[in-house]
């Protein structure tokens, strides 16, 4: 919705279709058998859609237009008016913001076949913006990255479920040498993503299930890098960034363990000396141990302060790789533990020759002291707890061997009934009044 404004405050537009063409309607119906009646129920609410937006840009045309959001999934044979709705936002001359998706939302489950793009960016777009446009993001939309070189303002850009090889990728980051926070989503066909920040003007840097056929090389050069998130399968990694603070890594999507990724993992995970916060998953942590340190990463971070385990469960397969992180991080001060589901890996083997019978048994064992829990460690927050005996076991561990600790935080898991939250509310209880390291602890059940 648009509403009324003068070139002073120029208005925020969003567009989408999914109110008028129900997807998930359209997709129980196509699941029931009845495509027919789903591409009627499709077709009848695009054509409200395009009534509706034609009202609504009618109204903005005399004003400035500060961001434009159209989403309109798979336009097909209507793609001329969604171009023409570009057009009459790019007329006002003052569009920071622009974000469209073409993609086609019945494909989003499905991967990769939901990152073909859907429709083209129109030709007028490159003439009417790169005067006023900061932040552009593109989504099932193709476009020519040779065209994007007079945008100087142009600061941060999103590219998400197209097909875009190397080629294309090296152009886009040659003509957008002035953009700070680049994200690149679900695209394929990108064997090699090479990102070589030339002016150190990027930022931020986000890589979300980019998918090739093959491994695939993900070859980083930005000396003034400060965030790194990386999502989807494990590629061969090459990076330079001297000054990041935060970084992410999410595997989740592996399912395989085949030998090597441990020694790749670590590698990379340890080229980050500089980060203050660091994100690790599950099949991580399985598989850090395998590396060539099974104890610790090939180099210490000295300034780490905040660890995140996410998606982890506690489970015996994660635990030698909790360790060998907590003894990477010698001055860590906040442990944050997002619970979930056990994700087993294929072909995963336990990197020790006596394998404990349980948690609470591999967390006796580990009787040498750990620099961080002994000296630094404040904060442990664990979101989703559902008190289960892994779960207990690691954190009397903690509260037994963190000798500054203050601050541990218990959220419990919303899944289920009220009285299963009650019942793990009445587990994170019995952490209370045990014999702590730490006299100043306090233990918040919320």
């Amino acid at each position: 919705m648009a509403a009324s404004s003068s070139r002073l405050n120029p208005l925020n537009v969003y567009l989408d279709d999914s109110p008028f063409t129900k997807p998930d309607v359209c997709r129980q119906l196509i699941n029931d058998g009845r495509q027919a009646l789903a591409d009627g129920v499709k077709s009848r609410g695009q054509q409200a859609f395009i009534e509706y937006a034609r009202r609504v840009l009618v109204s903005c045309e005399q004003s400035g237009i500060n961001s434009f959001h159209l989403r309109f999934s798979n336009p097909g044979d209507y793609v001329a008016h969604a171009n023409e709705w570009i057009r009459v936002a790019g007329r006002t001359r003052s569009v920071m913001e622009l974000d469209l998706d073409f993609s086609d939302v019945n494909l989003h489950d499905k991967f990769p076949e939901d990152n073909d793009a859907c429709a083209e960016l129109v030709s007028d777009f490159y003439d009417m913006y790169p005067s006023s446009l900061d932040t552009l993001r593109l989504t099932g939309c193709n476009f020519d990255p040779t065209k994007l070189k007079e945008f100087k303002r142009l600061r941060n850009v999103t590219i998400a479920r197209i097909a875009m090889e190397d080629e294309m990728l090296q152009e886009l980051i040659k003509n957008c040498d002035h953009v700070e926070d680049l994200s690149l989503i679900r695209l394929t066909a990108t064997y090699i993503i090479r990102i070589a920040d030339e002016k150190g003007v990027l930022k931020r840097l986000t890589i979300e299930h980019c998918h090739s056929e093959e491994t695939g090389f993900v070859e980083i050069e930005a000396r003034n890098l400060k965030y790194f998130n990386y999502r989807g399968k494990v590629k061969l990694f090459t990076i330079e960034a001297p000054k990041v603070d935060e970084v992410a890594f999410d595997f989740s999507s592996e399912e395989k363990f085949t030998g090597d990724e441990g020694c790749l993992l670590s590698e990379v995970i340890s080229s980050f000396v500089t980060a203050k916060e660091i994100t690790v998953c599950s099949y991580t942590s399985q598989v850090l141990p395998h590396g060539d340190d099974p104890l610790r990463l090939p180099a210490l971070n000295q300034m780490l302060r905040h660890l995140i385990l996410n998606k982890v469960a506690m489970h015996p397969n994660e635990l030698p790789g909790f360790v060998l992180l907590l003894r990477s991080y010698p001055e860590l001060e906040n442990l944050t533990v997002i619970m979930d589901d056990v994700k087993l890996i294929e072909g995963y083997t336990y990197p020790f020759n006596n394998r404990p019978a349980n948690a609470a048994a591999f967390w006796d064992s580990q009787i040498t002291t750990i620099t961080c829990l002994n000296r630094h460690l404040k904060k442990v927050t664990v979101q989703g707890f559902k008190g289960t005996a892994n779960e207990l076991a690691f954190l009397k561990f903690l509260l037994r061997k963190s000798n500054v600790l203050k601050d541990m935080i218990l959220e419990v898991a919303k899944v289920g009934n009220i009285e299963n939250r009650y019942r793990y509310m009445g587990l994170a209880q019995t952490l209370h009044g045990l014999n702590n390291a730490s006299p100043d602890v306090t233990t918040t059940i919320r």
